[in-house]
């Protein structure tokens, strides 16, 4: 059973006939959200899922955003950590991901691939946080290790769904210029900070198998993808 309608919803749609597994996919996108009512809607609609859904294993998709100290008093950091603790106490067999920056075909704008690509292609000013990075991922990587971790077997278990390469958001916006072919317009301000997502060995050697994470190709390859016509 797959809740939601988004774009992770939609990528894991083939395990919606799954009688085993409730994949919650849904919730507020927008990692900037302020409106408290929005968080608190999807937590009371995960504790009404899980308790219709008891004797499925269920799979939760949580943040990276966790390990940045920018963001540890954001409302939606807080919120995934609320959400977290409630599966942990209401639910037996469960697989929290906390995923990083994840790109693919969707229509949200508040990606930051999203965003910088429209900022840029279209020719619009933006802001460009001078220290920070970000960890950008595939959706198809994604797709494939929650794919693995439920073939091998669900238990209760909190796993980091990320690149092991972090990208300066300085690095992400030269690549977007180089394949657009368009000078971005921004001003950069001294904010943001670099930290570090640890993996654990064991998911890392899956989300590593045959694929080069660095930017170059990955970075160009991702944007190629899922932005370039």
């Amino acid at each position: 059973m797959v809740v939601g309608n988004g774009m992770m919803a939609k990528r894991f749609f083939s395990f919606n006939n799954d009688e085993n597994i409730l994949i919650f996919a849904s919730g507020v996108s927008n990692s900037k959200e302020t409106k408290v009512e929005n968080f608190e809607r999807e937590k009371k609609f995960l504790f009404q899922k899980i308790a219709q859904n008891n004797t499925k294993k269920l799979v939760y998709f949580s943040t990276c955003s966790i390990y940045d100290p920018s963001e540890k008093d954001s409302l939606y950091v807080k919120h995934k950590l609320e959400c977290e603790q409630l599966i942990e106490k209401n639910c037996k067999n469960y697989l929290i991901c906390r995923v990083s920056n994840v790109v693919g075909k969707t229509d949200n704008p508040n990606t930051i691939i999203s965003y910088l690509v429209s900022k840029i292609g279209s020719g619009q000013s933006f802001q460009l946080w001078a220290n920070s990075v970000r960890n950008i991922i595939d959706i198809e990587e994604v797709f494939s290790f929650v794919s693995h971790k439920i073939e091998v077997g669900i238990g209760a278990e909190i796993c980091v769904i990320a690149n092991p390469f972090q990208y300066k958001v300085t690095e992400i916006v030269n690549k977007i210029e180089q394949i657009l072919r368009k000078k971005a317009i921004f001003e950069l301000v001294d904010k943001g900070a670099s930290f570090e997502i640890l993996l654990k060995s064991e998911d890392k050697l899956i989300l590593e198998k045959g694929i080069d994470f660095k930017i170059e190709p990955y970075l160009s390859k991702i944007i190629k993808k899922y932005f370039v016509i």
